[in-house]
């Protein structure tokens, strides 16, 4: 595909931030004819970049920031092959282009379920969570991708096809392949189906929407509950900026300092444990319940919401970060000081996932977003946190891994690229800055 209209939507990254320049889009349907494509893009020295539902936000799966030329971007959109799910086993395997979203379709009433979930479930794809590892709202209780992964397939530089598909759920024969591929972010190879293992579905979900004073009260009530009902599985907590931005695009919400959305399922009614613990938090202003499907997706409409209403008040500057949740109370309320420090023209917004401490920072009106970026950096590193929880590092944050990773840990991932991608072709500067060695 060549035609500059039809290119755009995969030139152009979720943030708008990297575009362009124009390149070649190959969108093979089957893992042959990705085994080709590579194959062929190895003899000529092309670099190649694997694009998924094209969902990152730090430039990883598009061409725009790369001084490379040629590019060639690979996307597995077509290659969508859906097995049923296999119900002794609890498994099911998904081609790489298929979307959370489908994928959670084809396990529905199965008695199944598949727990890594987000709100651009519409969009991204398997095999793109696959290539960052993507955890979302569910990740402290089941995990993010990699602890799913029971199987995959994937085709390397030179255009072999490894792995396996049908591996049985315990197998410790040699290296992981799976695991290794999984957070590579498409600098090894390109995912192209993966077997995924899934949990049992509950009888009962009650969802709770919190409002507070403040966020660091809401972020506390949510470790507090973590800790004290087993059956929670999502905590999830957003400040009052980002209340504002939803009041004003239409959705019901009360004015308050923070609101916290916790969500658990299990098989016996779980309100009564949540109610226990909320009824004695003090700070807590209203809480809303809702015990069926269609009133707790309700809820989680405005939670999903929150990145959409932050875009119609400017393009952010986001910063995906984390930092261990005990800490996570520390460094949201330390967020405002630092942010306004580094650019007062800025308009913060913090939301994110209390069971694991990750805090999406969203920047609006940033004139010095350099120094906001370093900041906040340097604020979650300083509290041993990490620079990227989800979206991985992409073209914005592989300068920064030596903040958290050794210069062995550096090395090691240097030695593991150059054996399976000894000419650099496979999104280069990505990770492991490395050039194609034509």
């Amino acid at each position: 595909m060549t035609d500059p209209e039809l290119l755009r939507a995969y030139l152009t990254d979720w943030t708008g931030r990297h575009q362009g320049p124009a390149a070649p889009v190959v969108r093979p349907s089957t893992t042959a004819e990705l085994s080709g494509v590579l194959a062929v893009c190895r003899q000529f020295g092309v670099a190649v970049v694997p694009q998924g539902g094209n969902t990152g936000l730090v430039g990883g799966g598009v061409p725009g920031a790369r001084t490379l030329e040629p590019v060639v971007v690979i996307s597995t959109e077509r290659l969508r092959r859906l097995d049923p799910v296999d119900l002794s086993a609890g498994t099911v395997t998904a081609g790489a282009g298929i979307t959370l979203a489908g994928l959670h379709g084809q396990v529905s009433g199965s008695g199944w379920r598949y727990p890594v979930d987000f709100g651009a479930r519409d969009r991204a794809t398997v095999g793109g969570m696959v290539a960052t590892n993507a955890g979302g709202v569910r990740a402290a209780r089941f995990g993010s991708t990699r602890a799913r992964l029971v199987g995959v397939e994937a085709v390397l530089a030179d255009g072999s096809v490894v792995g396996q598909l049908d591996r049985p759920t315990k197998d410790n024969t040699g290296y992981d392949l799976g695991s290794l591929l999984c957070g590579s972010e498409g600098t090894l190879g390109v995912v192209t189906a993966a077997t995924l293992s899934l949990v049992a579905e509950p009888a009962f979900v009650t969802a709770a929407l919190v409002t507070t004073g403040d966020l660091g009260t809401a972020v506390a009530l949510g470790t507090e509950l973590r800790r004290r009902v087993a059956a929670v599985e999502a905590v999830e907590f957003v400040d009052r900026v980002c209340l504002d931005a939803l009041g004003a695009s239409g959705h019901a919400v009360p004015p308050t300092g923070a609101a916290l959305l916790v969500e658990a399922r299990a098989d016996s009614d779980p309100t009564g444990a949540l109610a226990a613990v909320i009824e004695l938090w003090d700070g807590v202003a209203r809480v809303a319940v809702a015990t069926d499907d269609r009133s707790v997706g309700r809820l989680w409409s405005l939670r999903d919401a929150v990145p959409d209403v932050i875009a119609r008040v400017g393009r952010p500057l986001k910063i995906d970060v984390a930092v261990p949740v005990g800490r996570l109370v520390e460094v949201v309320d330390a967020l405002p000081g630092v942010v306004a420090a580094a650019d007062p023209d800025g308009l913060l917004f913090r939301f994110g996932h209390g069971g694991d401490g990750n805090i999406h920072v969203n920047v609006v009106g940033a004139s010095r977003p350099g120094a906001v970026t370093s900041a906040v950096v340097d604020l979650v590193v300083g509290a041993g946190g990490t620079i990227s929880a989800e979206h991985g590092l992409g073209v914005d944050k592989t300068a920064l891994i030596g903040l958290v990773r050794s210069p062995a840990e550096m090395a090691a991932f240097a030695a593991v690229k150059a054996a399976l991608d000894p000419t650099g072709i496979m999104n280069p500067g990505v990770i492991v800055a490395q050039a194609p060695n034509h």
